[in-house]
């Protein structure tokens, strides 16, 4: 069984950075969490891990401001 984490992903829409969670489908406007600012797009590995925490209750770190 797959986890909330496991199917957070980073990925592209609209030429935008986005999260998004999926099982299998390819990042589309029905499955974006949120976009990533501009400035956050080079962050992406911290942003999907500080994601990952947030949904398996892990999280203990800065909140994502997004």
């Amino acid at each position: 069984m797959e986890t909330f984490a496991d199917i957070s992903q980073i990925g592209v829409v609209n030429h935008e950075q986005v999260v998004y969670v999926s099982p299998g489908e390819e990042p589309n406007f029905d499955n974006v969490v949120f976009t990533l600012k501009p400035e956050n797009c080079d962050k992406t590995e911290e942003i999907i891990t500080q994601f990952k925490d947030f949904g398996q209750g892990t999280a203990s770190d800065e909140p994502i401001y997004e």
